[in-house]
């Protein structure tokens, strides 16, 4: 991205007429990050927080990452954040095996701050050990 001075708050990345916001969030990967686009309020999260399996490598980091979305998005406003796939039906808690070639009445994409929220009081409430728990619109799934 060529930012300069990378930090583990964030960087803010110029992009001519409009600039995002680029936040690390190692925990799925090492490589992990978040763009939120404060014209929009959208906050991407890639395979952090999606409707589906969340899977953790770094349960220490996937946390701490979970912590600093929050602490980021508690002065922004956030219309949506979107995952990058979906791995789970509409039903709260259905999930879709996985490798599933068609995925019929598959949940909507979006989720919400409250979600965030939600995931990141499941994850400081496992202590120092990740655990599989289903929740409605998302899945913890330890690897």
């Amino acid at each position: 991205f060529e930012i300069e001075n990378w930090s583990i708050e964030g960087s803010l990345l110029e992009l001519g007429t409009r600039s995002i916001d680029i936040v690390p969030i190692p925990g799925h990967e090492p490589a992990s990050i978040a763009i939120y686009d404060a014209q929009t309020g959208l906050l991407i999260t890639g395979d952090t927080l999606y409707p589906g399996r969340l899977y953790v490598g770094d349960f220490v980091a996937f946390r701490s990452s979970i912590r600093r979305l929050v602490e980021f998005t508690s002065c922004r406003q956030v219309t949506w954040v979107l995952g990058t796939h979906i791995e789970m039906t509409n039903q709260p808690g259905g999930d879709f095996e996985i490798r599933s070639p068609s995925h019929p009445n598959e949940r909507k994409l979006e989720v919400t701050r409250e979600h965030l929220l939600e995931l990141n009081e499941a994850v400081t409430g496992m202590g120092d050990e990740a655990k599989h728990e289903v929740h409605d619109d998302f899945i913890i799934a330890p690897v």
